[in-house]
């Protein structure tokens, strides 16, 4: 992701032409434009729950062999006995996405020392989201003669376990992805950066003092000059409003890609 949004990447496809200058008239430097790549980047991650890299992420607090050092942990994923479809279905929601590989998954249930471990192959991931899907791999029955009856019992009494559900896995773009099928997410991003850059952009020494025109009078002949229309107005406006607007284009296709295709039965 460093490679593909930098300073140069927002000035030369966002900010193409525009004198960028702070309020003592000195270009803003590139050292500005890196804060905000990386604030902004902060803030994508965080409000879409998405990593730009790929990272190791880990759900629940008990260990799982085999599982990597993780780089993010997470608490367990409550489990929910309505989540269950015929004893044989679970559709999960994991914090970060989106989901590259399940690396170990299972159960802590009650009296449990350590999770119980369900086979690789019954994590069915969707791509380019957060859901996984828990569901027997080779058959419609459990392989784990221990983990059936405790699992069994617990979804006949119908109550809810916290933080049941542990998983150890891998989410997040690669850079080939962020450069190929999924660029939207560059450029939307870099529509941000260049909107936080434009309003520190737009204060010049008038705006700063909170000028809204200037007149010069010689010897009975006036001349008037309005700066901008307000004294609150940006001189970038018009483009930030663009850039904004297609941002929340750009949302919308995000998540309706995020929910994925659903059938209904009439």
């Amino acid at each position: 992701m460093e490679s593909l949004l930098t300073p140069q990447y927002v000035r030369d496809n966002f900010l193409r032409g525009l004198p960028l200058e702070g309020p003592d008239g000195s270009p803003l430097p590139d050292s500005i434009l890196l804060s905000k790549v990386q604030a902004v980047r902060a803030a994508f991650e965080r409000k879409y729950a998405i990593r730009l890299a790929p990272v190791n992420i880990k759900v629940g607090n008990r260990p799982l062999p085999g599982e990597p050092e993780p780089q993010e942990v997470y608490p367990g994923i409550d489990f929910h006995p309505d989540g269950n479809l015929d004893h044989r279905h679970h559709l999960l929601r994991l914090p970060v996405g989106p989901v590259r590989q399940i690396h170990v998954f299972g159960l802590w249930l009650p009296g449990m020392d350590r999770p119980a471990l369900f086979p690789q192959d019954w994590a069915h991931v969707n791509p380019r989201s957060h859901a996984v899907r828990v569901y027997p791999g080779k058959g419609l029955t459990f392989g784990l003669p221990a983990l059936a009856g405790i699992y069994a019992s617990l979804v006949s009494l119908g109550k809810t376990v916290p933080h049941a559900w542990h998983f150890a896995y891998r989410a997040g773009y690669t850079l080939e992805e962020l450069a190929g099928r999924d660029y939207d997410l560059v450029d939307a991003l870099g529509k941000l950066v260049a909107v936080e850059v434009l309003v520190p952009g737009s204060i010049d020494a008038y705006l700063a003092e909170g000028v809204a025109g200037r007149s010069v009078s010689v010897d009975g002949l006036s001349q008037s000059v309005q700066l901008i229309q307000s004294p609150n107005s940006l001189k970038y406006q018009p483009l930030i409003t663009q850039y904004l607007n297609e941002y929340r284009e750009w949302e919308r296709t995000f998540w309706a890609r995020q929910r994925g295709v659903r059938l209904g039965v009439v």
